[in-house]
């Protein structure tokens, strides 16, 4: 007589439940092994303004050349320019939501209840909200496009000239409704490369890195969010990376990845960013975060208001997310992108 799993018995299977782990649950919603953008910069790197139609900032474009060499007793001469300009970013607003039916949570309580269904409704609209930032963060509107955020793209732009010639992107005329045509101190640091070397990739990060590397002569009040770097890449860079440094670590270990995760620029961490595995460029992002930051306005930072009814169903129940920002960047001669041409 052959034999039988326990599934395959009938009598077993209806009259004994599965062992289960009540109230958790796995999470396959998303195909990005970590969300960058939401969780280190939306989040750990916001500030909030009170209010205002727009996010404002001031900019001294130059100064008035008004140092000369004299002689004794020569008359004075008096200069007086035009030297500041207003960048405007304009809000933009994302929302979310989940819903239920009074019924389902009867139906789904007590002893029947497995895993809270609000819960998994909030758990939910939480992923959609990570997913959609992500994508902001990470890309750059078009010009029409009034509604989607600027993200770090917009303000760092890609140009194939070694120099400060990242200027609008592609279809946008200004920035912060500046002109990078016009003023050419609003434009990022670019550069391409072919390799992974220190002769290539490398020594250009460092090259970017002092060339961004701005400080005033004098002491003024210049906005400023927080100093620090942050480098963000996709796999096919941070990977060589890797191997450059186990390449030039002298003390051999039975440790095959021991620099996974641990690859630094100049003391920041290089971070991977899943998003950017769909950039074929293999872009290289070194932000100064003294000068570009996600601003919330005050109160609206993924503000979640108590579930109400609705107007169509009666017995249906929806509650909202509401998020208000913009990203801004007030010096993008601090900023920087390598990528493969």
């Amino acid at each position: 007589m052959s034999g039988y799993q326990i599934e395959n018995l009938a009598d077993a299977v209806a009259t004994t439940l599965n062992k289960l782990d009540k109230g958790k649950f796995t999470d396959l919603t998303s195909d990005l092994q970590d969300h960058v953008g939401m969780r280190e910069i939306l989040t750990g790197k916001k500030i909030s303004y009170q209010s205002g139609l727009k996010i404002q900032f001031q900019a001294m474009t130059d100064h008035n050349n008004s140092a000369r060499a004299v002689r004794l007793m020569e008359e004075d001469e008096v200069r007086i320019a035009t030297v500041m300009t207003r960048g405007y970013v304009p809000w933009r607003h994302v929302v979310a939501g989940y819903g239920y039916d009074l019924r389902e949570i009867a139906m789904c309580r007590g002893e029947a209840e497995i895993v809270s269904l609000l819960k998994q409704r909030k758990a939910s609209m939480g992923v959609a909200i990570a997913e959609k930032m992500e994508e902001y963060v990470w890309s750059c509107p078009v010009a029409a496009d009034d509604v989607t955020p600027f993200g770090i793209p917009s303000y760092v732009v890609k140009n194939a000239t070694q120099g400060f010639n990242g200027g609008a992107p592609s279809d946008w005329t200004t920035v912060a409704e500046l002109n990078p045509t016009t003023l050419a101190r609003w434009k990022n640091y670019t550069d391409t490369y072919a390799d992974f070397t220190d002769e290539d990739l490398f020594s250009k990060m460092g090259r970017a890195a002092t060339f961004t590397k701005f400080r005033s002569p004098v002491p003024m009040e210049e906005h400023s969010f927080g100093r620090g770097r942050g480098v963000y890449t996709n796999y096919d860079v941070l990977g060589p990376m890797e191997q450059a440094c186990r390449q030039q670590n002298d003390n051999l270990t039975n440790e095959l990845q021991m620099y996974h995760g641990k690859v630094m620029f100049l003391g920041s961490p290089v971070t991977w960013v899943p998003y950017l595995e769909a950039d074929t460029q293999n872009p290289v992002y070194i932000l100064d975060y003294d000068t570009i930051r996600p601003v919330f306005l005050s109160g609206f930072f993924m503000a979640e208001g108590a579930p109400r009814p609705t107007d169509d169903a009666h017995l249906v129940y929806a509650a909202f997310s509401d998020t208000s920002f913009n990203f801004v960047c007030t010096n993008r001669r601090k900023q920087s992108v390598i990528y493969q041409a």
